[in-house]
């Protein structure tokens, strides 16, 4: 999934180098910087997605996709889905965004290239 070709980028991303932003509100969505992408979400209390918008979706999964490369079996996240606190989920994203506010948690969207 990762398009990282030298330790020197693998480490800026590993350590949130090329930025990152906090959303804990389901208004809007979260998008990266020109050039970039959301390569990863920390989870900071469970949450569920009304956005997740793979930059290929014949290789990432989202809400309206089911990407699995050339498998098969996976299917799309839907709203009912609920992704537990502390949990990491790693990707390539275009846009994010919660299906409801979380005043006291959120997330953590880290971004790459």
């Amino acid at each position: 999934m990762s398009r990282l070709h030298n330790n020197g980028k693998a480490n800026k991303m590993a350590y949130g180098q090329f930025g990152s932003a906090f959303k804990n509100t389901a208004a809007g969505n979260l998008t990266p910087p020109e050039g970039q992408v959301v390569v990863a979400i920390q989870m900071l209390g469970d949450s569920t997605f009304d956005v997740l918008t793979p930059e290929d979706e014949t290789k990432c999964f989202g809400v309206t996709t089911s990407t699995h490369g050339a498998g098969s079996g996976g299917v799309a996240v839907a709203a009912a889905n609920v992704f537990a606190e502390g949990m990491m989920i790693y990707g390539r994203w275009t846009a994010v965004s919660l299906s409801a506010d979380a005043a006291t948690a959120g997330i953590i969207c880290y971004f790459g290239e």
